[in-house]
């Protein structure tokens, strides 16, 4: 079965997100439990929209 690539390619990691704006993981996850980061969980992981971010 095909996976919907138009909807995950949209979405990061911590890791990826960490990356992207050249911060450390620690720091990101204080920001999303701040709320400063918009975020969504999917099961116990932190996902994050890219459009949101950007």
């Amino acid at each position: 079965m095909a996976k919907n690539r138009g909807t995950d390619a949209q979405l990061l990691t911590m890791h990826e997100l960490a990356a992207y704006l050249h911060l450390d993981e620690a720091t990101v996850s204080k920001l999303v439990m701040q709320g400063k980061i918009p975020s969504l969980q999917v099961d116990r992981q932190w996902r994050f929209r890219r459009t949101a971010i950007d």
